[in-house]
């Protein structure tokens, strides 16, 4: 497996041309930066070319540690027999 780190799509042509060359690409995009218009660009480009998407990444992203918790309580008390969900 080869990894290419291509320069943003959007800015730079060589990213495309590494797109068309390769058998897929992951479209790394990044939280409070990237908008919902430049990620679609993105695909569309993509799609232009006849690239195969593999699939996203989000960077950067920041995590709620209280959304964590929640999923990670439930889980608990699944494994037990029961399913609980509290609302905090």
């Amino acid at each position: 497996t080869i990894i290419f780190d291509t320069p943003p799509l959007l800015l730079a042509p060589e990213a495309r041309v590494c797109g068309r060359l390769s058998d897929g690409v992951v479209l790394v995009v990044r939280a409070e930066k990237t908008t919902r218009e430049m990620a679609i660009a993105c695909h569309s480009r993509l799609a232009e070319d006849g690239t195969l998407l593999l699939g996203t990444i989000l960077n950067d992203a920041d995590v709620d540690p209280t959304i964590h918790d929640y999923y990670a309580s439930a889980k608990r008390n699944a494994a037990g027999g029961g399913l609980t969900i509290a609302h905090q």
